[in-house]
């Protein structure tokens, strides 16, 4: 799924300004029927202090790149990939993410011929290999895994090993409460997300103050706080 946002900026109600990001836990999802996740509390957070109305909107993620397509979209955060480079130029990474390979109780992740044994891997819900900048390790055939479903899967015996963020990863077992601290863990690589725009962002009077506001909260790392209320059971 993708999250859209429309930044309607105070000084200006003519000005809507919608802002895509990739949805993902701890990142952005559905609680009672409510959105939440550390990036709505951090951009939401970045609109208070640059004075901008925000307003979540959350869709599939191809209708999302569709919308992106159609002009419809301002601004996206995605994984800087061939899929969303053909929409639009990436403007400036905004946030690199460590993936590991986690594998549940048991199962060794040390040599590479474990790692091809695997009977069943999942990646992470709606990414690619070409999205990971990816540890040079042989790895068997993927399947597309969600993320809480994934480590119930593991839980149960019914999925050997997941790729996955580490801030997903411990976000999502805090959720579950599932003690993963014995669970064998391997560093697999990053993944990269750049903020794009699109074309008619440039007409937009408010484009270069959202601009700024996005490369400060880059530049602070002033997402970690947010993402760190989502790593312990809540």
């Amino acid at each position: 799924m993708v999250i859209l946002f429309s930044y309607s900026p105070t000084v200006n109600a003519n000005s809507d300004q919608r802002f895509l990001l990739l949805e993902s836990y701890p990142w952005a999802f559905y609680e009672d029927d409510q959105i939440r996740g550390a990036s709505i509390d951090w951009l939401g957070d970045l609109a208070r202090k640059h004075h901008f109305a925000l307003t979540p909107v959350v869709t599939t993620y191809g209708r999302g790149i569709e919308m992106m397509k159609r002009g419809e979209i301002d601004y996206m955060v995605a994984p800087n990939s061939a899929r969303y480079r053909d929409l639009s130029t990436p403007v400036f990474p905004v946030l690199t993410v460590p993936m590991v390979l986690v594998a549940r109780p048991g199962i060794s992740l040390t040599a590479p011929e474990n790692l091809m044994a695997l009977k069943s891997l999942g990646l992470v819900g709606g990414l690619t290999f070409d999205e990971i900048t990816l540890d040079p390790v042989p790895l068997p055939p993927t399947e597309d895994v969600q993320p809480a479903s994934g480590l119930r899967r593991m839980s149960a015996g019914r999925l050997d090993a997941l790729i996955i963020s580490s801030f997903g990863l411990q976000a999502e077992a805090a959720r579950q409460d599932i003690p993963i601290h014995r669970w064998p863990q391997r560093s697999i690589g990053t993944i990269t997300l750049s903020l794009f725009t699109s074309a008619k962002a440039a007409d937009n009077p408010q484009t270069l103050a959202v601009l700024r506001a996005v490369k400060e909260a880059r530049d602070t790392r002033s997402y970690l706080p947010f993402v760190a209320r989502y790593l312990t059971p809540q």
